[in-house]
């Protein structure tokens, strides 16, 4: 058709987001602490969590939420 592709656009970006990895669960757990992903897992089965957990939690979003800023 006469459609000219560069050398350059064929190239993998190292930056682009692999939507297929980024949905396996098993690579979202292997960059979060072991004891939020059980948290993690206790809320999708509908398992309350303890106050402990909870405790976690909410140390875990303060702190994630001062990284923002």
């Amino acid at each position: 058709d006469g459609n000219i592709t560069e050398l350059a656009q064929t190239i993998a970006d190292d930056k682009a987001i692999d939507l297929e990895a980024w949905l396996d669960r098993s690579l979202w757990q292997l960059g979060f602490p072991k004891r939020l992903v059980e948290i993690a897992h206790k809320i999708a089965y509908g398992i309350p969590l303890t106050n402990a957990d909870m405790i976690y939690l909410c140390r875990f979003r303060q702190k994630e939420q001062k990284r923002l800023f």
